[in-house]
């Protein structure tokens, strides 16, 4: 597992550590020292964003300090157990242009074995669609090579260039992706696209959708035995969680989706974060960080897609409660024997000198779905 982060102090150089999970389940340990990631020497807005491509690599695309220009880097992972280690690539100019366009917003995923690709805002003039709009681009991985194919704008209206107001997820089955976004206070949008096979990466966009619903920090999965796209948000400050599901036609790529229905009782439950994660058994977890800065976990054991329905809820763990902040990222582990859920946490200032913290929770071989192991790693 990769686990990137941004130090509070300047100049914010991007930073990576690998946990390796027990095989036996219930824990992970940290190999080596916190080591930077850009090779270019300069810090990061907090733009940022990485996926796994194999088994040894990852991609990770960030947004420079100096410049504002945004760039793409591949780590490559060698050595075995304990001794594991990633090695960068130069950074190289993410859209492929000479002119250096600036992006925001970063959501990434793989789409194919050697393909990912990037959501995100332009932010200036340079960059591949218009200043202040939401798109799309392709890009081939080739050994520690990045190499632009398409991109596409995905609406005329402005979004946000908050990273936690949009989303990204694939659907492997029909080989497409769903996005969506932040459009304003009171518009959510969607848009589903296809990309075609070989170097043209030609992209096709379905319609464009929005509903009209107050909302904020979002969160999308796909889930793959139902076929549905599961999106979880809030409306603000202490307000509920919603869901809406999606279908996609993957002929002509229309979206249907539910009308928003609320979590009970999710009042205040991800004030500071929110995640979606689809375990191993394809149980849905929703990970948040409720007002009171504390984890907070929702489960579907046998999510039928139609409804998001809550079997098991409840802290996490208690170990850091009222020290988590600003956000949570998790992660199936399917080869250990109880196939963990591993959620990284940030946290505040006071006490933990926002230091990011590790959370395990088991999901099979227990007495329940959700289990606090209070196993939780911190980093020096």
């Amino acid at each position: 597992i990769l686990i990137t982060l941004v130090p509070n102090t300047s100049p914010h150089y991007p930073t990576w550590k690998l946990a390796v999970p027990s095989a036996a389940g219930g824990n992970f340990t940290l190999i080596g020292s916190l080591t930077q990631i850009t090779n270019d020497s300069n810090g990061t807005g907090g733009e940022m964003a990485v996926t796994y491509l194999s088994s040894r690599r990852f991609v990770y695309v960030y947004t420079r300090a100096d410049n504002n220009e945004s760039r793409i880097q591949i780590g490559t992972v060698s050595g075995s157990g304990n001794s594991r280690t990633i090695s960068w690539s130069g950074a190289q100019v993410l859209d492929g242009s000479s002119t250096g366009g600036r992006y925001s917003s970063f959501q990434i995923q793989k789409i194919g074995t050697n393909r990912v690709a990037v959501f995100g805002t332009a932010r200036n003039s340079s960059s591949r669609w218009s200043d202040d709009k939401p798109g799309v681009m392709i890009l081939d991985i080739s050994g520690s090579t990045s190499t632009y194919r398409s991109s596409a704008q995905l609406s005329t209206d402005n979004s946000a260039s908050n990273w936690w107001r949009s989303s990204l997820a694939y659907n492997s089955t029909d080989d497409l992706c769903l996005a969506t976004w932040w459009r304003s206070s009171s518009i959510l949008n969607q848009r589903a696209f296809k990309v075609d096979s070989g170097t043209s990466a030609t992209i096709t966009l379905g319609s464009e959708a929005g509903v009209s619903i107050t909302n904020d920090r979002q969160t999308l999965v796909w889930h793959p035995t139902q076929n549905k796209f599961l999106l979880a948000f809030n409306q603000g400050s202490a307000s509920s969680i919603k869901t809406v599901i999606y279908t996609v036609n993957s002929s002509t790529l229309a979206i249907t989706g539910t009308s928003p229905a609320t979590v009970s009782s999710s009042a205040g439950k991800s004030n500071e974060g929110i995640f979606l994660v689809v375990s191993a058994q394809n149980t849905i977890h929703l990970k948040t960080i409720d007002n009171s800065r504390q984890s907070y976990t929702y489960v579907d054991n046998s999510f039928d897609g139609s409804t998001f329905n809550i079997d098991v809820e409840g802290n996490t763990s208690t170990t850091y409660n009222g020290y988590l902040d600003g956000q949570v990222r998790s992660i199936s582990v399917s080869g250990s024997a109880t196939e963990d859920i591993i959620s990284v946490y940030g946290t505040t200032s006071a006490v933990m000198d926002r230091k990011p913290v590790g959370i395990v929770n088991k999901i099979v071989s227990t007495t329940s779905n959700l289990v606090n192991m209070n196993h939780v790693v911190g980093f020096a």
